[in-house]
């Protein structure tokens, strides 16, 4: 904290303050107005960052074409807001709800869960690959009391007493939270110890670690590798989770999908190529079902192939450092 400046100290001071002013409020609310209070925040969102309206309306252009008007396109970037506002309460609302019974919070198919013990029981690994749709946080929390402790990476935040705060309660059901940096061997030997982890797959790749190239809605995108490295490497089972509102009851509609094995070639770069480009096609389906959930005002195409700029989105850049390690390092 000596090497950081007098005004970033203030702007932490009041960081912590307002968190943990929001995070004494959330627990005390209804679920209806837990609802209520992120369909406002999301709104209010919509209505005042331009940035935000311009992101989102360049990435459905490019993800669906003429498909959607333009308010189309103002409904779905509106709720995408307003989803996200609702992961984000739900991750202070949920650790207090120890009275509740987990049937009353989510609906999850009893065949898909069977499969999840039974996965576990055998000793063997899992690899839950979640898009940024719907409620991942809670889904988390959830599957963790419910008696599936997994281990989730976090990108610590600037502000370490809110990342503190933020990682005590992503672990309060049971999981275990490790940063981002380093986190590959920890995630190896989680799975080879018959344990699951949890990575959010539709992220960009930092071009100075590694990642590879494959396709999101028809445009390469330069996607981080970890889930397909480290299920090559270990033999886990990669099965796609996604817990969605279900408008019917209000509960999150929890779902576990396990996917086919891909065929091994004996090419690690091309092995790991072939196994996210797959990972990340199932993720682009489930959005497609559901555009309003998934986060438009994420730079998902941040870079693009050196010299093929066209049909990228106004805040694309070209993609420098170094290319993609010939194994599909993950980070």
């Amino acid at each position: 904290m000596s090497r950081i400046s007098a005004g970033k100290r203030l702007r932490f001071v009041v960081e912590r303050i307002v968190f943990a002013g929001v995070a004494a409020v959330v627990p005390r609310l209804s679920r209806r107005g837990v609802r209520w209070l992120a369909r406002a925040l999301g709104t209010g969102f919509w209505a005042v960052s331009a940035r935000s309206r311009q992101i989102a309306r360049a990435n459905l252009a490019l993800a669906f074409g003429d498909a959607f008007t333009a308010a189309d396109q103002n409904r779905i970037g509106r709720d995408s807001c307003r989803q996200f506002c609702a992961t984000m309460l739900s991750l202070l609302w949920l650790p207090a709800r120890n009275h509740q019974r987990l049937d009353e919070l989510w609906e999850v198919d009893a065949a898909e869960w069977a499969r999840l013990r039974e996965l576990r029981a055998r000793g063997q690994g899992i690899i839950f690959v979640i898009p940024h749709l719907g409620d991942w946080e809670a889904l988390g929390l959830l599957t963790g009391r419910a008696g599936l402790p997994t281990t989730v990476v976090m990108e610590m935040p600037a502000n370490p007493a809110v990342g503190e705060r933020i990682r005590q309660l992503r672990a309060s059901t049971g999981n275990t939270v490790i940063p981002q940096r380093g986190a590959a061997p920890k995630l190896l030997r989680a799975l080879r110890r018959g344990g699951a982890i949890a990575l959010l797959i539709d992220l960009n790749a930092d071009p100075r670690t590694g990642g590879v190239w494959v396709e999101f809605f028809g445009k390469p995108v330069y996607n981080n590798a970890a889930a397909a490295w480290l299920a090559l490497r270990s033999g886990a089972t990669l099965v796609l989770a996604t817990g969605r509102p279900a408008r019917d009851t209000g509960k999150l509609r929890a779902t576990f999908t396990p996917l086919p094995d891909v065929p091994r070639t004996g090419n690690d770069a091309a092995d790991v190529q072939a196994l996210s480009q797959f990972c990340l096609r199932r993720c682009e389906e489930v959005i497609r079902e559901a555009p309003g959930m998934w986060m438009w005002t994420y730079k998902r195409w941040k870079y693009h192939p050196p010299g093929q700029p066209a049909g990228y989105p106004f805040y694309t850049r070209p993609f420098v450092g170094a290319m993609p390690p010939k194994t599909g390092k993950a980070v």
